[in-house]
C-alpha cells in the first residue's frame, strides 16, 4: 500500500533517482574535469599517430618543398605500372 502512494505522489516533472541519473548529473556537474582528463590523450594521439602519416605519403610522391605534401605529384602509378608490363610479374 505504501509503494502505491509513493506512485500517485510522484509527478511527471520529478527525477528518477538512480544510479545512471546520479552519475549524468555528476558528469554535468563536472565537465571540465573531464575535458582536462581527455585533452592530454587526444593531442597525444594526434601527434604520435596521425603526424607521422605525412612522412608515409613522402614515401609515395616526388616531394617537392615549395608545393608541400598534398601538392606534389604521386609516384605510385608511374613506378608501378611500369612493373605490371614486365613478363615476370606475374610470378611475382
Amino acid at each position: 500500500m505504501n509503494s502505491e502512494n509513493e506512485i500517485s505522489q510522484m509527478t511527471l516533472s520529478q527525477k528518477p533517482v538512480g544510479k545512471f541519473s546520479e552519475t549524468m548529473d555528476y558528469f554535468k556537474k563536472h565537465w571540465q574535469l573531464y575535458i582536462i582528463f581527455l585533452l592530454p590523450a587526444l593531442l597525444l594521439t594526434i601527434i604520435f599517430k596521425y603526424v607521422p602519416m605525412g612522412g608515409i605519403l613522402i614515401a609515395f610522391e616526388n616531394y617537392n618543398p615549395i608545393k608541400g605534401i598534398l601538392g606534389s605529384e604521386w609516384l605510385v602509378w608511374s613506378t608501378s605500372s611500369a612493373s605490371y608490363l614486365l613478363p615476370t610479374s606475374c610470378s611475382i
